[in-house]
């Protein structure tokens, strides 16, 4: 994605009077291709080819976002940003259709300013929502805010203006009850977790159609994490770890206790399970955002300390 975005916008520089990154952009595609060789891609390579191989990845990606970020640093320079009052930055879509999507953006914001208001060059409000505040390298203090930006051209890009605000955003609504059910919804999605099954999704409507999306009467429901056990090599033909071989043993999430909290704001509401699992902690996340027909799970599995384990999500659809 990086090197394709690079090439798109060293494009469109190079069309306002920017040298184009040719061999910049030639070497990562020559890490990329000499890594898709099938014996790299199917696991049967010894550890040191795949720290070879972690080396070229990373240098074919650290030559295609500085090659991207000096694109767009160059295409930033031709935008009239003095539309309107605020703080301006520009959203760019790499993409071939218009895109409507979350952004996320760090600020320096003033050190009094507790909220914030976005709209584009039109006037349209954005909304949005304060995340953490982050340093960066050279130490500044920037706060990470997300946003809706609506209509972004293809191979285009839309203004926003940013106001801060003294007054303070509305804050999260934090709930955190472990033995009750937690609901979250937007225009297009209702998702309701129950506490009692681990978390597990026992409810995913879609408010378009009416339609529940997971599948009753089972005992695993939605976004049910599984821990397959594995033998160290394969039973059969002794080989290592680029075959799955689960030895049938297995373990789901709902079978464990987790804590469930929500979170409301005005961009995104959010789910939150915290729990134990086999060999480690988990930590999982549901997000619906406002405006964007699309439910986000994010699973980390946290102190992992076992070995010969394959996790897996599972989604008993209807």
């Amino acid at each position: 994605c990086a090197l394709l975005e690079a090439e798109k916008f060293a494009t469109i520089a190079t069309l306002l009077g920017a040298d184009y990154p040719y061999l910049a952009l030639d070497k990562a595609w020559r890490h990329l291709l000499f890594n898709a060789h099938h014996d790299a891609l199917t696991g049967s390579e010894s550890d040191q080819t795949y720290v070879d191989l972690v080396a070229s990845y990373r240098e074919a990606w650290e030559l295609a976002t500085t090659a991207r970020a000096d694109a767009l640093r160059f295409i930033g320079k031709h935008i009239n940003t003095q539309q309107k009052d605020g703080l301006p930055f520009a959203v760019l879509n790499s993409l071939s259709w218009a895109r409507t999507d979350i952004a996320i953006a760090e600020l320096e914001l003033p050190p009094d300013a507790k909220g914030l208001a976005i709209e584009d060059a039109e006037g349209r409000p954005a909304p949005a929502q304060l995340l953490t505040q982050v340093t960066r390298p050279d130490g500044r203090r920037c706060q990470r805010i997300a946003f809706l930006a609506s209509d972004i051209p293809s191979l285009g890009y839309r203004l926003f203006f940013v106001r801060p605000s003294a007054a303070a955003q509305d804050p999260a609504d934090p709930r955190a009850r472990a033995s009750q059910r937690a609901t979250i919804e937007n225009d297009f999605y209702r998702v309701t977790v129950d506490a009692k099954r681990g978390g597990a999704v026992v409810s995913l409507l879609d408010k378009t159609t009416g339609k529940e999306l997971i599948r009753p009467g089972l005992p695993a429901r939605g976004n049910d994490l599984v821990a397959h056990k594995e033998y160290p090599d394969h039973p059969k033909w002794g080989e290592g770890p680029w075959n799955i071989a689960p030895t049938g043993e297995k373990y789901y999430s709902h079978q464990y206790s987790a804590q469930v909290e929500t979170q409301a704001g005005p961009l995104f509401s959010r789910i939150t399970i915290r729990g134990p699992f086999v060999e480690c902690q988990r930590l999982q996340e549901i997000i619906l955002w406002q405006g964007i027909p699309r439910v986000d799970f994010r699973t980390h599995i946290i102190n992992y300390q076992g070995e010969n384990w394959l996790y897996k999500i599972h989604f008993p659809l209807a």
